[in-house]
């Protein structure tokens, strides 16, 4: 079974189920679960492919979402975190990884994309 950390580093983490990956659609709500921002969900996919260019000057393909309420959807320290789905009983469906965001706007890169071209998969 694949497993996701949620929480505060020590000992009042939570560890969740992810059980499969799917690609991102327009209309899709999503959640983060960034280190610093910890889970954010309301995020509504509104891009199903960008293009964005790093401040490094590497250029990215992926998702773009908005929080719905104009909230916060991502704040410094959050990149590299899972982009999921929640489906029935609380269980994540990997969408991708935390790639780029500030104020409401969320950027991430697929998780199937990611898998295949790293020729991985979640646990079974």
């Amino acid at each position: 079974m694949s497993l996701e950390w949620d929480g505060p580093p020590g000992p009042n983490a939570n560890v969740l189920d992810v059980s499969g990956s799917a690609f991102s659609f327009n209309g899709d709500m999503t959640c983060q679960d960034g280190y610093t921002s910890g889970i954010v969900c309301g995020l509504r996919v509104d891009n199903d492919f960008v293009t964005w260019t790093g401040s490094n000057g590497v250029t990215h393909d992926g998702v773009e979402a908005h929080q719905v309420n104009g909230g916060t959807a991502a704040r410094g320290g959050d990149s590299g975190g899972l982009v999921f789905a929640l489906l029935s009983g609380n269980v994540r469906q990997a969408r991708g990884i935390n790639s780029f965001g500030g104020g409401n706007l969320l950027r991430w890169t697929e998780a199937p994309f990611i898998f295949s071209t790293l020729s991985m998969s979640l646990a079974p």
